[in-house]
């Protein structure tokens, strides 16, 4: 990992703009908390009934009852707070996994913070952890929060956007895209991520899926590995029965399987049974280097040129003009 562009390395899918351009990005805003509804209506925030998805928003608050629904609903209140506005991502996701694994060394995210909040039957409030602000730790009822965001794992489940899967009966196949995010389909601007999904549902995860086109996620290709290693979490599916399914992460029981690297893919796409948390990425600012080759010059009393790409450090090789010299000579080279 580095701070800046380095010849082998590539930005991480995370810092684009989720547009057809893909735009890179210096940073991007993660939510606090999972998400709840604010009613356009009346100005209230943590509404649990009479939603209109076409006006009300997603929103992340603390003190805040979370609102678990449908893909579909809870993208269009993500949506609803205007431009560049979406439900978490498998690419911001992922960048958070990487993150925690870099800094601690580990995949076990609860030995390592906290075990979570048990929330089967009723996921809690939003809140515990904010006076931890943006450190990691678990608060008194084991709420936990990885840098500020707060029940990553534990509590409810949590849907991802930016990845379709699709169950036909053997395999549960996993696409992609990053933009234009939309239910049940696997066209353009969806693509395969290149490997099927582990065929097993309910064990370990012990491999994840690499490909030239995904190379950044934790994605089980087998699932019969045991808690202690190497991710420590669980991968659920229902490949047996075809359609779309929602990616969970997350899990809601706070059992040893149920951590940051915790994968399901068994409830159908208009399963109502996790949250989703808010994401904002921000429009690419065009004063900013891009990753393309550009060229920059000296003009005037001095003149040269380079090539330049972010990519390293450039030098260039000037010119001095004889008008500029003092006595025939560069006034570097006098001197004595």
């Amino acid at each position: 990992i580095s701070d800046t562009a380095r010849p082998g390395f590539k930005r991480h899918p995370a810092f684009y703009t989720r547009t057809p351009d893909r735009k890179p990005v210096d940073y991007i805003y993660l939510a606090a908390y999972e998400g709840n509804i604010y009613d356009t209506s009346t100005n209230t925030y943590s509404i649990t009934t009479g939603i209109d998805w076409n006006n009300d928003k997603l929103s992340s608050t603390s003190n805040a009852t979370i609102k678990q629904d449908a893909i579909a609903n809870l993208r269009k209140a993500a949506n609803n707070r205007g431009n560049n506005w979406y439900l978490m991502d498998i690419f911001a996701f992922s960048a958070t996994q990487l993150l925690f694994a870099i800094e601690y060394g580990s995949f076990d995210s609860q030995s390592m913070i906290g075990q979570g909040f048990y929330g089967e039957l009723t996921p809690a409030t939003t809140g515990f952890t904010s006076s931890l602000g943006n450190s990691s730790g678990q608060a008194p009822n084991k709420t936990v929060t990885y840098r500020g965001q707060e029940n990553l794992w534990a509590n409810s489940r949590e849907i991802l956007d930016g990845i379709n899967v699709y169950a036909d009966g053997t395999n549960s196949k996993a696409y992609i895209s990053y933009f234009d995010f939309q239910d049940s389909i696997q066209t353009d601007p969806y693509f395969n991520v290149g490997f099927d999904l582990s065929q097993t549902t309910g064990g370990f995860t012990n491999a994840i899926g690499w490909s030239e086109i995904c190379d950044f996620m934790f994605l089980p290709t087998e699932a019969t590995g045991v808690v202690t290693k190497p991710l420590h979490d669980s991968f659920i599916n229902n490949r047996g029965i075809r359609g779309y399914k929602v990616f969970f992460v997350s899990g809601s029981s706070a059992s040893a399987a149920n951590g940051l690297f915790y994968i399901s893919v068994y409830d159908p796409i208009m399963s109502t049974r996790g949250c989703a948390r808010l994401l904002y990425v921000p429009t690419n600012d065009p004063t900013k280097l891009s990753l393309s080759k550009k060229t920059i010059s000296l003009t005037g009393d001095v003149t040269g040129s380079t090539a330049l790409d972010e990519t390293t450090n450039v030098f260039i090789l000037t010119t001095v003009n004889d008008s500029a010299k003092l006595g025939g000579y560069s006034p570097s080279t006098t001197a004595d």
